[in-house]
């Protein structure tokens, strides 16, 4: 069932376990949260935090739509830039920030050079996806989270996330990340509650009359995209729709 997809996911869930989770249901239909899981180009507009962070984020990487539906999404960029992120907060919450002096990078090299390391998004058909986080990360420096998605009706979904650890972390690195996890992707979060907010946007346009198509249309060269696509370029939604047609084939 996984095919190349597991060669893309094999490294990610080795030495996992997980350690919190949050649910929540929101109004939309379930297709559209993994529309919004594979594109790289949602959080430039949609997610405040991320383009204030790293306004470039998504400039770099890759995009791989992959047979039976699954996909792969990377993105390379700097170290989150923490003085503009703060002075974005203080402008529209009037809270100081005075902590928020230096940028803070993700990843040194010994002389202090900012790392700049891939990171992935992946979606395994139909309804599966994880969010790891940095590539290639070893054993002890392992943490994201695993979500499912599942329709409750035509216009409604139940979002349920597993965040995950390392078995080698020990509690301060594990609360630090489901801390960290609540703050971003949690049903309150930074950057899910942004999500929750389209879907149900999304939702509300798909009752106009105006076109019965979504065109999926970024990334012009035929094929399945790979390391040389661009990671706004949609064969990974393209991946998706065909495989979700071909079921719908079958049931006829």
């Amino acid at each position: 069932f996984l095919g190349e997809m597991g060669d893309h996911l094999g490294p990610y869930v080795q030495g996992i376990e997980p350690i919190g989770r949050n649910s929540w249901i929101y109004r939309g239909n379930w297709k559209l949260w993994h529309e919004n899981f594979r594109d790289n180009y949602h959080p430039e507009f949609t997610h405040r935090s991320i383009h204030d962070m790293t306004p470039h984020y998504a400039d770099r990487g890759g995009n791989w739509g992959i047979e039976g539906g699954h996909s792969v999404l990377q993105w390379v960029s700097e170290g989150p830039n923490m003085r503009t992120y703060a002075k974005s907060l203080q402008r529209h919450s009037k809270v100081e920030f005075p902590e928020a002096g230096m940028p803070v990078p993700l990843y040194f090299t010994a002389d202090g050079n900012v790392i700049e390391v891939p990171q992935e998004v992946l979606a395994v058909f139909p309804n599966l996806d994880v969010q790891p986080g940095p590539k290639d990360k070893g054993r002890g420096m392992k943490a994201g989270y695993i979500q499912t998605v599942t329709p409750v009706g035509v216009d409604r979904a139940r979002v349920e996330i597993t965040v995950y650890s390392s078995v080698d972390d020990d509690a301060r690195t594990r609360r630090a990340a489901l801390e960290n996890m609540a703050d971003t992707q949690g049903s309150w979060g930074k950057i899910s509650c942004d999500d929750t907010e389209a879907a149900y946007r999304c939702q509300l346009g798909i009752r106009g009359q105006g076109t019965h198509f979504n065109i999926f249309t970024r990334g012009v060269e035929p094929g399945n995209g790979g390391a040389h696509a661009q990671g706004r370029d949609e064969y990974s939604q393209r991946s998706f729709y065909r495989a979700y047609y071909d079921y719908l084939q079958l049931q006829q």
